[in-house]
């Protein structure tokens, strides 16, 4: 069974039905559905408009809709009822059969890229599934693009552009949600090669790579991503610097005794202590609430990825001048691959130490709530779970 297979099959378990009933209940709401490049709810989330690039392709060097690889989004009208077919759709499935190797597969295409190309692989997988392909690939692939918007939205945001005198066009700003999704993909595949090149036993190790430093992580939708774009996640998108160049002529900075308290500045996290105070003052738990709370503690952990990063590029030995704790040496110098590999118990020391920086972290906010050490566990627990993702090389 491949993964597409596995997916539909789940999803019709939980309904109840056949993978073939699940898939005819799904594209009942295909007339609900258009493509799109650019949505207005990026801006504000009751903003109306939304449009499809269709100029044809530039290739002059600039970032367009019209040269971008993966162009499409989705809008679905009604809400999250009618996004079961969207959310497949948008879903990257590999043709790899170990499951290791799918998570691993950068080459893998979305259920909406398998149906555009006609893949041997969906085809396979619809008539295993006992679904019509023919009938199905030909109603998806019928989705229209969004019409042109004849008029602007009062929730959006406007800009008075000069063409002459005493002359002006009003426009809109639209966000290209499809261009903020691929850049996010293609850096998080930079990010998935540069450990690849790091490790030992990676057919990589030493190629070159990319580092992308002073990312900005923004989330949009709250709770409810999905009625933004069928493409957002409760994950958010990487932001490029969008300021001149900090020019410093000093080096790297490295730490001397502890990397969680030399090498991260505390401000940077305000907004995830924040998120995670309010988390903690409602006092609710329940699955959504916990799901929601480790999506904050991996953003965390992800933007610790990015400052451990340079570290971590540095020659073979450096810690060795340092009074760093073992396993801070094991986790950021490279000299010390063969340690990192044939032992786990310094995931646990830097898990435990990432709990104790985070929780005096969080006590700095005001009107802390007292966390227990059950609490402080989880936090030890995402950290930990993050590392040793990293040392078997998945994504």
């Amino acid at each position: 069974m491949g993964s597409i297979q596995e997916y539909i099959c789940e999803k019709a378990e939980k309904k109840k039905q056949t993978p073939a009933q699940w898939m005819n209940a799904a594209i009942a709401n295909l007339p609900r559905y258009s493509l799109a490049t650019h949505i207005g709810k990026f801006t504000h989330p009751d903003a109306k408009v939304e449009l499809y690039d269709k100029t044809p392709p530039i290739g002059n060097g600039y970032i367009a809709t019209t040269d971008a690889e993966r162009k499409e989004d989705f809008v679905v009208q009604g809400g999250a009822a009618y996004m079961p077919l969207a959310a497949f759709l948008v879903k990257k499935f590999s043709e790899k059969e170990d499951k290791k190797e799918r998570d691993a597969d950068l080459s893998a295409l979305t259920a909406w890229e398998h149906l555009q190309y006609g893949t041997a692989f969906i085809r396979q997988e619809f008539r295993d599934s006992g679904i019509d392909y023919e009938r199905v690939r030909e109603q998806i692939l019928a989705i229209g693009k969004c019409p042109d918007p004849d008029h602007t939205d009062r929730l959006l945001k406007q800009v008075y552009f000069p063409v002459g005198d005493e002359e002006y066009h009003l426009l809109s700003v639209l966000p290209p949600s499809s261009l903020m999704f691929q850049m996010t993909e293609k850096i998080e595949k930079a990010s998935r090669h540069a450990r690849s090149c790091r490790d030992k036993k990676s057919e990589q190790y030493k190629e070159s790579y990319c580092y992308v430093p002073n990312l900005t992580r923004t989330a949009f939708g709250g709770t409810k991503p999905q009625n933004i774009s069928c493409l957002n996640t409760p994950l958010g998108t990487d932001v490029l610097p969008s300021v001149p160049p900090e020019l410093d002529n000093s080096s790297l900075r490295i730490p001397k005794k502890n990397f969680f308290f030399e090498s991260l500045y505390w401000r940077s996290f305000q907004e995830d202590i924040q998120a995670l105070h309010q988390i903690f003052v409602d006092g609710q738990n329940n699955r959504f609430i916990r799901e929601k709370r480790n999506r904050i503690l991996q953003s965390i952990v992800w933007r610790i990825w990015h400052a451990a990063d340079p570290l971590q590029d540095l020659p073979a030995g450096w810690s060795e001048k340092t009074d760093l704790p073992e396993e801070q040496k094991i986790w950021l110098d490279t000299g010390r691959y063969d340690a990192r590999q044939n032992d786990d118990t310094w995931m646990q020391k830097i898990g435990q130490e990432f709990a104790r920086w985070l929780y005096n972290l969080y006590r700095k906010q005001k009107d802390a709530v007292a966390l227990g050490p059950a609490e402080r566990g989880n936090f030890a627990s995402v950290m930990e779970e993050a590392l040793q993702q990293e040392v078997r090389g998945e994504p």
